[in-house]
């Protein structure tokens, strides 16, 4: 007989994975980066071609932007893969810049920039994977008792739909490349038949299109920059009777379909890697030893809701995960036994009377959609406030345990962990402004005073401005997008995970940032699970609705260190963008 699964166990457990916010956000971070180094390149401006000295098609330029789109696009599908093509992004920029085109070699500091690049792909790489588990999560990892599950026959293979996509963006990329060599082809041989005429620059009609006078008339010709072909001068072409008039000092260059085809290749491989790695979830769980604990169970139709050994009436379950559409057998709670690690990203399976329910994705770290614990004679779910178990209470801080009904407690982060954020997020600015060199003090004020102001902003927007105040009677919230004041029973459940609390009421769904800023900036405030504690606490210990005595918060305003911020630091900001794009260029 295995052990049950205790509540604080699977709480610690769901730690484990990232918020999805921060795992979302470190996702598209790779996207931004790509758009910053793209910025940097533009900055550099255009090579010069002549026809003494032609601008090839450059094919290992364009593979590594190719790999450098592909890692972006890769933190979306399969983190993992990110890191590899970046380094590929590298290697062949490298190669192609200081082996193939040595003349035409990126400054040293690009390359940090590219470097740099990777880091941040494996940052996001690293995300993705579980955190370092808790003490009593590291306890119940190492002592739990361990069996592999019952065989199931048909057992299911997830990931189809991920490994269509990829084959189908593999046709598409070879297409592409096919394309792309076909038409590189025919154009260069038609270039080595074609006659060479001279004609003159008449016109720019945009910066990169010029208007040259050839036998037949006047044509617009795309170019790289008309600042190469000044209004005057001469420009040679290959011209023949088949339409063809292409600058000899810019052959044709058909790489942006090796572009497409080598980012359509990287997707492909994400998609494909995504879509086994899926389908193998199944076949690790019930191939291999899994943790096994006694739990209950609601089998629906295609799902299955998970829930503690220890579970009260009125709380949630600690699991939820997507199994073959069945028929239900009978309603309401079951026992069963749990194979895996109930934690967001892991693959589970119940035994329910013997019988194995596999599923056909792993946990989601979504909130969970299934009733609360137990059910009445009607089928009808059991919604009830109990009082916090005994080690959750002992945990709590005297002021929160023992207050009196009326007595309003209060809860916002520290605002220096704010300032901090304010203070540094500007610094960002140094790479994109390292391209425009000597950028005077008043240019650099003017910047200073912009960034640090959206910097403040922001900052108290989203880290300083969410705040909650609480008593025996009901709950006052402010977030970063709204506000609400109501009773205890109207609040349905008190979430949270290491670094913000949610409150769900029946209108909304409310966050609120909790624990140390970083780990260093308001430690003696309330952590996560303490706070979450102490409004569950006051909730379960809340009377009939009442009529008043309701607590009240103030519509906030930024803390004066904020505009403290911005005044002092708005001329050192600037001082250093000026040092850093004229003394440092």
């Amino acid at each position: 007989m295995a052990a049950p699964l205790f509540t604080a166990d699977a709480r610690d457990l769901r730690l484990l994975s990232r918020p999805p916010w921060q795992r979302r956000l470190l996702a598209w971070t790779p996207l931004g980066a790509v758009g910053v180094i793209v910025g940097l390149v533009a900055s550099a401006g255009s090579p010069v071609c002549s026809a003494q000295s032609p601008c090839q098609p450059d094919q290992l330029g364009t593979v590594s932007l190719g790999l450098l789109a592909g890692a972006a696009f890769a933190g979306f599908l399969l983190p993992r893969l990110a890191p590899w093509l970046a380094g590929g992004f590298v290697v062949s920029l490298v190669v192609d810049e200081r082996v193939l085109r040595p003349d035409l070699a990126s400054p040293i500091w690009f390359y940090a920039v590219a470097l740099a690049f990777v880091g941040l792909c494996l940052l996001v790489a690293a995300v993705s994977r579980d955190r370092h588990p808790t003490d009593r999560a590291l306890q119940w990892l190492v002592g739990v008792r361990r069996e592999r599950p019952p065989t199931v026959e048909d057992l299911p293979r997830p990931g189809g739909v991920w490994r269509l996509a990829g084959r189908i963006l593999l046709v598409a990329a070879v297409v592409c490349l096919a394309w792309g060599w076909l038409v590189q082809h025919r154009v260069d041989a038609q270039q080595q038949e074609a006659t060479r005429v001279t004609a003159e620059v008449t016109a720019h009609p945009d910066q990169s299109t010029v208007q040259v006078r050839l036998p037949e008339g006047l044509v617009t010709v795309g170019v790289f920059d008309v600042a190469t072909y000044p209004i005057g001068t001469d420009m040679v072409f290959f011209v023949d009777d088949r339409g063809l008039h292409q600058p000899v000092s810019e052959p044709y260059d058909a790489t942006g379909w090796l572009f497409l085809g080598v980012f359509l290749a990287a997707v492909a491989a994400a998609a494909t890697a995504r879509g086994v790695e899926i389908g193998h979830g199944p076949v690790r769980l019930f191939d291999e030893a899994q943790p096994v604990t006694e739990v209950s169970v609601i089998v629906g139709v295609g799902v299955v809701a998970v829930y503690a050994g220890d579970a009260r009436p009125g709380e949630p379950a600690v699991a939820e995960f997507r199994t073959r559409l069945r028929p239900v057998p009978e309603r309401g709670l079951r026992p069963a036994s749990l194979f895996g690690v109930p934690a967001p990203g892991h693959w589970c399976a119940v035994v329910v009377e013997g019988e194995a329910i596999p599923p056909t994705r792993p946990l989601s770290a979504a909130g969970i959609l299934a009733p609360p614990y137990g059910v009445d004679e009607l089928g009808h779910a059991v919604v009830a406030r109990g009082p916090l178990r005994a080690e959750e209470l002992a945990a709590l801080r005297p002021s929160d345990r023992e207050a009196p009904p009326d007595q309003l407690r209060f809860h916002a982060r520290s605002p220096i962990g704010g300032c901090a954020v304010a203070a540094l997020a500007p610094l960002a600015l140094m790479l994109p402004l390292r391209t425009l060199l000597h950028v005077s003090y008043g240019v650099a004020l003017v910047i200073a005073a912009v960034a640090l102001a959206i910097s403040c902003a922001l900052s108290w927007r989203l880290v300083l401005r969410d705040r909650i105040a609480w008593n025996g009677r009901g709950i006052a919230i402010v977030d970063a997008f709204g506000e609400q004041r109501v009773a205890w029973s109207q609040v349905h459940s008190i979430e949270h995970d290491r670094d913000t609390v949610t409150v769900h009421t029946g209108q909304r769904r409310l966050v609120v940032g909790a624990g140390a800023l970083f780990g260093v900036f308001g430690r003696g405030d309330r952590g996560a699970e303490e706070l979450a504690n102490a409004l569950r606490h006051a909730r379960s210990t809340a009377g009939d609705d009442p009529d008043e005595g309701l607590p009240r918060l103030a519509r906030p305003r930024p803390p004066l260190g904020l505009y403290v911020l911005w005044l002092l630091g708005t001329p050192i900001l600037a001082w250093l963008l000026e040092f850093y794009t004229t003394q440092l260029a």
